[in-house]
């Protein structure tokens, strides 16, 4: 694709403009008018707003969020009744695309002197894309759906509030690397298949990763279950219920059993409440048994035997004898009790225990007949019976539904990534089977470094490679200068300006169907101006008329560089504005005013 006039009509803003090989020149620069005026600011005057047309008649999307530029011109009364005309050659055929702003989701194009032929924007898009991008010896995969896509690789315009250059490999924002690598491959004409495939792979992957993790919160969210085995867990017991029902539907027993079971549970907590009494009896008798233990039986003599004393003389003497005696009694009776009330304390304790043993066995009996007894509570006759198996049924079947869809799911995860591991094996023989291609690649690639960066002798300047890491999804990577800091702090210009003349050169070497053009918005801002010069000396050598290609850039005029950096005076300031195709000046903007 070369191209060749672009215009508006009603012409308005600027005169018809017409192409020529080499570098076009988008000039601002303050003219004498303007210094008169002390109007000095070279911004907002129009330079991308031009490039920004030019991208309209290529499909370009018309919208605030995509376009605010020329939004805001349209919204402002700039461009109503603005109809757009760019005319182009691809493979000795001439084209016109006509788009109007009043009507942009419609675009015209024709082919030589034929008529137009209306297309909606989409189906215009795919069919740019063919003229360009198609080749019919192109052994991967190509998509007529990715004109924007690949056409912007070939047009960088800064967006009105992103300066900065970007990754010449990440060209494209909000894409993923494998994507962009499929893009690569195919602008280099290296069959991208491999790549396509992993890529479709790993989307695969993650919708059916999403649709695992919904099924799992589904019936985490519907039935209070954690984990897959709680959801089997509940399955088996539904199912379990569902056959005692019908043992019961198939006896014609359900009323006589339910009875049978709620009397049978009424003597169970009878013996229960009989065993637990006769517990608590025990416990009593052995509270009893150790006060009775405690209690103090001894008597002061000495006390008894002087209130006697009073009385009568000798009188205490015979009654201490008397009690002293009895005292002895006492004790050797209190002796022979405590043993007996040892064995009966010992005796109880062992039957509270052996109750105890009972009282759980009994409670496990009752237990059960309680959960028969709430399973069967709902079946009062035998339509009860099966309303509650239906019931039941249902939600088993439910359950296993969702287990089902996770099951499959799941496997269809494992599937693919078995699949995945198989094409990064095919990738990595596919790196060994491109190895010539990218030598006759890198020779043009060094070779435009070595213009910009004489006295630094890269190794790795550009190579494909093979990456083991779980960041890197393709397992192949493109690397563009490997080093990108030692390039300065515009090294993304740097390293665009590098690989994108390399991708052009190569592909007019090869003679594939793509872009013979280059534009460039503001590339060469904080970029060391050498590097300039540099790429006005390396247009010159490569251009001649059977090599013939279009580098469009937007310039600001600058500090005037010395003849010792640019001795062939290439990039004066007077030279530029006589080569340019498009001046613009604080006196005269691109709309003819500063929006």
């Amino acid at each position: 694709m070369y191209l060749r006039r672009f215009y508006t009509r009603p012409v308005k803003f600027f005169k018809d403009i017409t192409f020529k090989d080499g570098i076009n020149y988008i000039y601002a620069y303050r003219d004498e008018q303007s210094k008169s005026k002390n109007k000095n600011s070279l911004n907002n005057l129009g330079k991308s707003s031009f490039l920004d047309l030019i991208d309209f008649t290529l499909g370009a999307d018309f919208l605030t969020d995509k376009n605010s530029r020329l939004y805001s011109a349209y919204e402002l009364g700039f461009l109503k009744d603005i109809t757009v005309y760019l005319e182009f050659d691809v493979n000795n055929s001439a084209y016109t695309i006509k788009r109007s702003f009043d009507s942009s989701n419609t675009v015209e194009l024709k082919l030589g002197n034929s008529k137009y032929k209306e297309f909606s924007l989409i189906d215009f898009r795919s069919e740019l894309s063919d003229i360009i991008f198609s080749r019919e010896d192109y052994a991967g995969f190509y998509s007529n759906e990715w004109l924007r896509r690949l056409l912007s690789f070939y047009i960088t315009i800064l967006k009105t509030k992103k300066k900065e250059y970007p990754d010449p490999f990440s060209y494209l924002e909000f894409t993923n690397e494998l994507q962009l690598l499929q893009y690569h491959l195919f602008l280099l004409n290296i069959d991208n298949r491999l790549i396509y495939k992993l890529s479709n792979k790993v989307v695969e992957i993650d919708e059916k990763k999403k649709l695992v993790n919904a099924a799992v919160k589904n019936f985490i969210s519907a039935h209070q279950l954690k984990t897959i085995s709680d959801v089997e867990d509940r399955i088996k017991q539904i199912k379990n219920e569902i056959e005692e029902i019908r043992e019961k539907v198939k006896s014609y027993k359900l009323a006589s059993s339910n009875k049978y079971n709620a009397e049978r549970a009424i003597e169970l907590t009878k013996k229960i409440n009989n065993l637990s009494f006769e517990n608590f009896s025990h416990q009593k008798k052995i509270e009893t048994y150790n006060e009775s233990l405690s209690t103090n039986l001894s008597i002061r003599l000495s006390t008894v035997e002087e209130i006697y004393n009073e009385y009568v003389q000798l009188l205490g003497k015979k009654i201490r004898t008397v009690l002293e005696e009895a005292k002895e009694f006492r004790k050797n009776l209190v002796r022979s009790r405590k043993d007996f009330i040892l064995d009966e304390i010992e005796q109880l304790q062992k039957e509270i225990e052996t109750n105890n043993t009972k009282i759980d066995a009994l409670d496990s009996q009752r237990a059960e007949i309680y959960r028969i007894l709430s399973t069967a509570s709902a079946v009062k006759n035998l339509s009860d019976a099966n309303a509650l198996i239906i019931n039941k049924e249902r939600e088993a079947g439910n359950l296993e539904g969702q287990i089902n869809t996770y099951t499959v799911y799941s496997k269809q995860v494992s599937d693919l990534h078995r699949d995945v591991n198989k094409i990064e094996s095919d990738i990595i023989e596919f790196r060994e089977k491109i190895r010539d291609v990218e030598f006759e690649f890198y020779k043009i690639f060094n070779s435009i470094y070595q213009e910009f960066y004489p006295l630094k002798k890269d190794a790795s300047t550009f190579s494909f490679s093979i990456v083991n890491s779980s960041k890197v999804k393709s397992k192949f990577k493109i690397d563009i200068l490997k080093n990108p800091e030692r390039h300065g702090k515009a090294r993304n210009r740097a390293r665009t300006l590098i690989y994108s003349f390399a991708v052009l050169f190569y592909s007019m070497i090869k003679n594939y169907n793509a872009p013979r053009f280059l534009i460039h918005d503001g590339i060469f801002d904080g970029v060391d101006k050498i590097h300039f010069v540099d790429v006005i000396k390396l247009v010159k050598k490569h251009l001649s008329p059977n090599f013939k290609f279009q580098y469009i850039v937007t310039l600001i005029e600058e500090g005037v560089l010395t003849d010792k950096l640019d001795p062939e005076r290439l990039a004066e300031h007077n030279k530029i504005i006589k080569e340019a195709i498009l001046l613009l000046t604080p006196d005269k903007p691109l709309f003819k005013k500063s929006y």
